[in-house]
């Protein structure tokens, strides 16, 4: 499809949008991998007024995206699955510096600019979800000024999916990961984050 033809198929749920407060995510995969698209399609739908929503893992180049995506994006949900760069490694296949560096620079150009930061964490467990890597995680977004937080459960229902797709996965063994994400261990997981004055929510 090409940026008209997604615009097009947008533009019936204006008034929707309008009344909800919604708009239009940008998820993927990875949409910052095509900046150039993404940066045209974000300004027309800002010159239409309908907001827009970035999902990002961050691993992207700084100076690009602040050129190309930030002066025309509302909100943006920021992934940090790790603090630890070889533990970031040995599960996302690659190290995390670019994008630490990256949240760290934009948590600071949001506290100025018109855009809103939201950090989310995928609680995996026994992978994510462990005591030494979320105090670490609410630690740096104490460091950082985060005040907010989204954690997002796992969910089981993926592994079905990668079957259906003939993809397997290394986490297929965990018994843990076959299971809807417990509600005591939640809030184990929510009070490490009082701990260090960030909020929570659940996505």
């Amino acid at each position: 499809m090409n940026i008209n033809d997604i615009i097009n198929k947008i533009l019936p749920y204006k008034n929707y949008f309008d009344t909800s407060g919604g708009g239009v995510t940008l998820s993927g995969g990875e949409a910052t991998l095509n900046m150039p698209f993404i940066s045209v399609l974000l300004q027309k739908l800002k010159n239409i007024g309908i907001h827009t929503l970035l999902e990002t893992s961050g691993y992207f180049d700084y100076e690009v995206f602040e050129k190309l995506i930030l002066p025309h994006i509302d909100e943006v949900y920021y992934d940090i699955k790790f603090i630890d760069p070889l533990l970031h490694k040995h599960w996302c296949g690659v190290d995390n510096v670019i994008i630490i560096s990256n949240l760290k620079r934009l948590q600071h150009q949001s506290l100025t600019k018109d855009f809103k930061l939201v950090p989310r964490t995928p609680l995996i467990p026994d992978v994510t979800d462990t005591e030494e890597n979320i105090t670490s995680i609410a630690a740096f977004f104490l460091s950082i000024s985060v005040s907010k937080t989204i954690l997002l459960p796992n969910n089981p229902m993926y592994l079905n999916k990668l079957g259906n797709l003939g993809v397997e996965s290394n986490m297929a063994n965990n018994k843990s990961i076959k299971m809807l994400y417990p509600n005591d261990r939640k809030e184990v997981v929510v009070g490490f984050f009082k701990k260090y004055s960030v909020e929570v929510e659940f996505g």
